[in-house]
């Protein structure tokens, strides 16, 4: 092949048999490509790829200028060919995400921000080679300077490693600073003064800056990846790229987060932001001590724990926290990042740093439960209460549905509470086939449930056989005496706010009407209800028995004996 021509591979022959090359020419229409021997003239080698542009140590990529700048050419980016300096910027680098100095092309793109943050760490590296303290850089990095020396041109061969390095590093030095002297000034300002500026947010945010922010309504702390300047609909926006320490279930890991800041004009204070580094935070160490405390929380509740909760989501309410079998019946894509590199060693809980405990995520999975608290508190185990009307109208819906339901009771090792089964339990009749179809299912269901289930009907008189045999206990409630429905009175009575005007003799005579627990519980609802009506009028807020009385006379199946 002659010299400066391009080829996707060499011409060969074997024996008899020769391949030919053809190479697109001069188009003649539009609908085929014009093959012809010879090579296109207009075709070049790149510069890149000549024995003399490999000498250089760096190469400077120089574009034509095509915004609205009134230079005519500027500064594309530089390609780092010297492996002397590959083995400094290693040494500076180590630790970036999305920088690998042992390519082949080390290239970075104007306006250079990557030597932005170590900035002070290559002058450091700098310093050293020059006072020839090796054993200062990091460990390889003197063993991989002594190597490349060897590779290095002729005339340079008597020199020492880290002479070289220090004239490979001072041509890189001299050259950034000519691009980033500007951005030192103004970042120095803005810091200065507390406040940022929309085309300065980058100089916030080095890699792995631990930034504090709001996930999930909840103050957090995240680690930065990488961030970008990009523009979706017309609207400007700085993304942030975090990660936060998470479980699945089945192990800890890095889950991504993405910090959207739209693009704001003129300054604005870096505490106002949607996200900002946690030195710039009011009372940072208070703000870790906190954070440290629930990371240590969040680690000890992996697996499946059953709880009290109390917080934004619910007011108060018995939870199942279960990773595992959220992502099993909500079908969650997420996957985690290994927290360590040795994926085949997952992280254990006892390693745990506290910088890792400071990024754990500030919610868990959970799933609410309500509640029928003397069962579980007797049991030590979660109550999960379900209706029968939540299960759907169709067989299928309902089959679904139950199936989904006894796999998270028998994992929990809840007891499960079928409020309203009568559907389930009357006897079958040859005239609904599918819901037939489905009461044999609840049967196979009810005979080979493992767990514990509580089933409650209205209407025992319409029981299957069926079903009668395979139930080991019945429990028949009689209607409530005048002493429950005294008790039941007082408790819900003390409940209100603010607190009614009921003397003792008061209670007596209303718990003489029958009633049952859920026509009290409405009668006080309605009492209740009554009282503020008439606190418009009279300025009377507190419950009486006259509101009571009100409210019996007009309900049915009761008679008031006040």
């Amino acid at each position: 092949m002659e010299s400066g021509r391009l080829s996707v591979f060499q011409p060969s022959t074997r024996g008899n048999v020769a391949l030919m090359i053809l190479y697109e020419g001069r188009s003649k229409c539009h609908c085929c490509i014009n093959w012809v021997e010879e090579y296109p003239e207009d075709l070049k080698e790149s510069a890149e790829e000549t024995s003399e542009a490999k000498r250089f140590a760096i190469l400077c990529r120089i574009k034509k200028s095509h915004g609205s700048t009134k230079k005519p050419l500027e500064l594309h980016s530089i390609v780092i060919q010297s492996p002397l300096l590959k083995v400094v910027l290693g040494d500076v680098f180590r630790g970036y995400a999305g920088i690998t100095t042992t390519l082949e092309e080390v290239a970075f793109p104007a306006p250079f921000w990557e030597f932005f943050f170590p900035w002070e760490a290559l002058a450091a590296v700098r310093d050293k080679l020059e006072s020839g303290v090796q054993h200062e850089l990091a460990s390889g990095s003197q063993d991989d300077l002594a190597s490349e020396a060897e590779d290095e041109h002729e005339d340079e061969g008597q020199k020492k490693p880290e002479s070289s390095a220090l004239e490979h590093t001072d041509l890189l030095l001299d050259m950034l600073r000519s691009q980033l002297g500007d951005f030192h000034h103004v970042a120095e300002d803005l810091a200065k003064n507390k406040v940022a500026r929309y085309d300065f947010l980058w100089t916030l945010f080095p890699p792995g800056e631990l930034v504090f922010s709001r996930l999930f309504h909840r103050d957090c702390i995240l680690e930065v990846e990488k961030t970008e300047y990009y523009q979706e609909k017309r609207v400007k926006t700085y993304g942030l790229h975090c990660k936060f320490v998470n479980w699945d279930g089945e192990k800890f890991g890095w889950e991504e987060s993405v910090i959207e800041i739209p693009e704001f004009s003129g300054t604005r204070p870096i505490q106002d932001l949607e996200a900002y580094p946690v030195t710039w935070r009011r009372a940072a160490e208070d703000v870790r001590s906190n954070l440290l405390e629930r990371g240590r929380k969040f680690v000890s509740l992996s697996g499946w724990h059953h709880k009290a909760y109390r917080g934004i989501m619910m007011i108060e309410e018995r939870v199942v926290v279960d990773a595992e079998t959220f992502a099993k019946h909500t079908h969650s894509t997420e996957r985690l990042e290994p927290l360590n590199r040795d994926k085949d060693k997952p992280l254990r809980p006892e390693d745990f740093s506290d910088r890792l405990h400071m990024l754990c995520s500030p919610t868990v999975k959970a799933y609410g439960l309500r509640t029928k608290t003397w069962v579980a508190e007797e049991m030590r185990t979660p109550l999960y209460m379900v209706s029968a009307g939540e299960l759907g109208t169709s067989s299928y819906d309902v089959e679904k549905e139950l199936t989904k339901i006894l796999d998270l009771a028998y994992r929990w090792n809840a007891v499960l509470l079928l409020d309203e089964s009568d559907v389930f339990l009357e006897q079958r009749t040859s005239d609904n086939l599918k819901w037939n179809q489905l009461v044999s299912f609840f049967l196979r269901m009810l005979e080979y449930y493992r767990g514990i289930l509580f089933l409650t009907t209205n209407r025992l008189s319409v029981f299957g056989v069926a079903f009668q045999s395979r139930i080991h206990l019945t429990l028949h409630y009689p209607e409530l005496n005048h002493a429950s429905r005294r008790s039941i009175w007082k408790l819900l009575l003390q409940r209100v706010r603010p607190s009614p005007v009921l003397a003792d003799e008061d209670l007596y005579a209303i718990a003489k009407a029958p009633m049952n627990g859920r026509q009290i519980k409405n009668a006080v609802k309605a009492a209740q209800l009554l009282a503020t009506e008439k606190e418009a009028v009279d300025d009377q807020a507190a419950l009486t028995v006259e509101h009571v009385n009100i409210v019996l006379r007009v309900m049915p199946n009761s008679h008031n004996q006040a």
